[in-house]
């Protein structure tokens, strides 16, 4: 998996996240921000999709994201 793949998933449970800590029904957002709800229930679900529709997100939830560089976990 591709580093910007890996990203957009993560990125898009988070932005899934929010949208159930808000209680905000899926319908909701599709209806409020023109994304199809199919592709809405997708991108939750860390399948990666066009930038575009994470930008729409982030405004619409009125988030930004940050970057941290944490370490990595080795399993033995």
């Amino acid at each position: 998996m591709s580093l910007q793949n890996a990203f957009k998933r993560e990125l898009g449970k988070e932005l899934g996240c929010v949208r159930r800590t808000r209680l905000t029904e899926l319908s909701k957002v599709s209806r409020d921000t023109n994304i199809p709800l199919e592709l809405l229930d997708q991108l939750e679900i860390g399948m990666p999709k066009d930038w575009i529709y994470y930008g729409t997100l982030l405004f619409y939830y009125g988030k930004v994201f940050e970057l941290k560089l944490v370490d990595k976990i080795t399993e033995f």
